[in-house]
């Protein structure tokens, strides 16, 4: 057990993630994830964050385009999925 965690925490994690309600709650989300078709490599940051982390680099408001194409190629400026190709 971690130190961080307070032993009553840890038993009510186990018992929430053991639970039949978020065991159903799970499986459907894995069964959502995988109807994705264009990832990103955005990460948690929403494509509104993105596009302001990029007025500020740029100091230009960028297009939905260019917040796209940045949240869906590579560092190689590869497409991350062939969904994300044909968008672009």
């Amino acid at each position: 057990m971690p130190k961080f965690v307070d032993k009553k925490d840890l038993e009510w994690l186990v018992k929430y993630f053991g639970s039949e309600e978020f065991q159903k709650k799970s499986q459907r989300n894995i069964k959502n994830r995988s109807c994705l078709d264009a990832g990103h490599t955005a990460g948690s940051k929403s494509f509104a964050q993105k596009a302001e982390d990029m007025y500020k680099r740029d100091k230009v408001m960028p297009g939905l385009l260019d917040v796209y194409e940045e949240a869906h190629l590579t560092s190689d400026k590869l497409p991350v999925t062939q969904m994300a190709s044909d968008a672009l």
